[in-house]
């Protein structure tokens, strides 16, 4: 059920049809050493009684300074013990990717990779002015929140708003007093450093929340896509220019961050990120997933190709047509999902707003609208949702946008979208 093959109205030639089959036969190749200062990688290991002791093996082995504390994933049943590899020759004088080649042929260990860096997909914010909380009654910015327009979430709230739902946003900290804010965080974690109740206030996760569930009818600002949705920051991601969206993230601590989410059970994962290939934030995606939780996940279409972890099958993945060629979303039409992403008024820390560009945001307004939709639908599998936007979609000015009217209307809730156009 819900198919719909009107993403296939982008494909009209010939040549579009043989660039998307060009697109999907290209693959990443082996993962890399980071830039980062301290290279570092880890190796999964199943956990039981005797992990410890095939650590220390492994360590004397392969010359390996492993940190022997290792961290543990419930979520997976395994342990990651990381090595640091900054000194030239703590392994063997051997370069990282015959080190890797190395540990991945040894059965003892279940993965081993390279530490892998990854980024944040916000732009700076555009708008010419930073305006203010207001005083009227309701949510006083909400007529320029045209984005809410576009995928008809204005008309969707009249029937959902996404109450109760649990959204684990991983990425950078937020601003969890702002205004809009403050009643709509649940928790705010770190899983950057040690401290994970040290929480910072930064841009991208703030703005990233306010568009998925900034709080309704409080007399200021904007009004989420999901007010209803209850939000859980796990920072992941460190800001990298104070005061603006730019930030970057490790695999582990995206690893931290996903396997928390699992084991307390989120049912939504946003994660506005992209970066290498890496197994093990493979594996606790496709095991939150197996576990019902939708994860969704930006890309801008790098050299015209999804990126990781948007690119697994398993994940919904969402750009903003702003910033795209119409031939890079035509390859990958029947895997992308479009919101809007230019311009978007959101919450900014210290109890500000302005406008916001990039695809972090578009995927943010995708999970807002998954969050109304699992409200009226909480027994819909992650397929079953992906589905069900894919039957969604609409033409709008030269574009295929998510509609959330339209899901909720297929879902045979009582809307008449049409009514409202």
């Amino acid at each position: 059920m819900f198919r719909c093959g009107i993403f296939q109205l982008l494909i009209t030639t010939s040549v579009l049809c043989v660039l998307a089959t060009q697109a999907a036969a290209q693959t990443n190749g082996p993962p890399r050493a980071t830039g980062w200062n301290n290279p570092q990688l880890y190796v999964l290991l199943e956990e039981n009684s005797h992990t410890l002791v095939v650590a220390r093996k492994l360590a004397a082995d392969h010359r390996l300074p492993l940190d022997l504390d290792g961290l543990f994933l419930p979520s997976l049943g395994k342990r990651a013990f990381i090595a640091n590899l900054s000194e030239r020759g703590s392994h063997g004088g051997q370069t990282i990717a015959a080190l890797m080649k190395q540990l991945r042929l040894d059965p003892r260990i279940a993965v081993a990779d390279v530490v892998s860096e990854f980024s944040v997909l916000g732009g700076p914010a555009k708008g010419t002015s930073t305006p203010r909380a207001g005083a009227d009654l309701g949510d006083p910015y909400a007529p320029l929140q045209h984005a809410h327009i576009t995928t008809s979430v204005t008309q969707s709230q009249r029937i959902a708003s996404g109450a109760g739902v649990k959204v684990a946003v991983i990425d950078t900290g937020v601003d969890a007093k702002h205004v809009d804010l403050e009643n709509q965080i649940v928790q705010h974690l770190n899983f950057v450093g040690p401290e994970q109740d040290s929480t910072a206030t930064e841009f991208h996760a703030t703005a990233v929340a306010g568009i998925i569930g900034a709080e309704a009818n409080n007399g200021v600002g904007v009004i989420g896509v999901a007010p209803g949705s209850r939000l859980f920051v796990l920072r992941a991601c460190v800001e990298t220019n104070p005061g603006s969206s730019r930030g970057k993230c490790s695999s582990l601590a995206l690893a931290r961050a996903l396997d928390w989410a699992i084991v307390n059970e989120m049912q939504l994962i946003n994660m506005s990120v992209q970066g290498q290939d890496d197994e093990l934030v493979s594996r606790l995606i496709q095991k939150a997933v197996s576990e019902g939780i939708v994860v969704v996940a930006a890309t801008d279409l790098t050299n015209g190709q999804l990126a990781f972890p948007a690119k697994l099958a398993e994940v919904i993945a969402v750009s903003d047509q702003e910033s795209n060629s119409l031939v890079g979303l035509a390859a990958h039409s029947q895997r992308i999902f479009i919101a809007p992403g230019e311009e978007i008024l959101t919450t900014l820390p210290n109890d500000t707003y302005d406008f916001v560009t990039g695809a972090s945001f578009a995927a943010a307004h995708v999970t807002g609208i998954i969050a109304l939709i699992m409200e009226k639908a909480p027994s819909l599998t992650p397929a079953e949702i992906t589905a069900l936007l894919r039957d969604s979609v609409r033409v709008i000015n030269w574009g295929i946008i998510v509609d959330s009217c339209s899901a909720l209307a297929l879902l045979g809730g009582d809307i008449n979208c049409r009514s409202f156009r």
